[in-house]
């Protein structure tokens, strides 16, 4: 009895850990990946050139409400009646000039400038033009190109940002088309 039969013996199963044994993975065919990365290259294409519309149109909207209100600013002749000094945690100083000004029912404004800078750029007793909406004179502004800038920085960089969204984008575009 020492000798069992091949038959005689208990039929083993095979492991499953046998790679020969597990199915083969079903992995898409070569059209297939292709279509997947064409449909994933076009949607990246779809949200960076969306973003960049975006960002353009808000740009637009901002230098359209820019432009209006200057449109409608009533511009005076003013006289900056003292500074006013802020001093930042690092210790460095800014000047904010406080101005007077006619509003035009003939009484007169005064108002703290929100537009400071580090040097003296105005003194006390000195004429100075000056811009404000009739509805909102607590908001003039001195006339200056700083003043100027400072208004079309925020459209300014928008835009700049929703252009090279734009140009990543098209360049993207391009790339996927050779």
């Amino acid at each position: 009895m020492a000798n069992k039969r091949r038959e005689d013996r208990p039929k083993q199963k095979p492991r499953p850990d046998s790679p020969g044994d597990l199915p083969a993975p079903s992995l898409p065919d070569e059209q297939e990946l292709m279509r997947q990365s064409d449909r994933f290259t076009k949607m990246m294409l779809a949200i960076f050139g969306g973003v960049g519309l975006l960002l353009s149109l808000i740009a637009i909207l901002i230098a359209l409400n820019i432009h209006r209100k200057t449109l409608n600013e009533v511009q005076v002749q003013g006289v900056v009646t003292q500074l006013m000094i802020g001093e930042y945690e690092n210790g460095n100083e800014f000047y904010f000039p406080v101005i007077e000004f006619p509003l035009t029912d003939g009484t007169r404004q005064t108002v703290q400038v929100n537009e400071g800078s580090s040097t003296m750029d105005y003194e006390p007793g000195q004429s100075v033009t000056i811009r404000y909406l009739p509805d909102q004179p607590e908001e003039a502004r001195i006339e200056s190109f700083s003043s100027t800038a400072l208004r079309w920085q925020g459209p300014i960089l928008i835009g700049l940002v929703g252009a090279g969204f734009f140009a990543m984008t098209a360049f993207a575009w391009k790339m996927t088309r050779r």
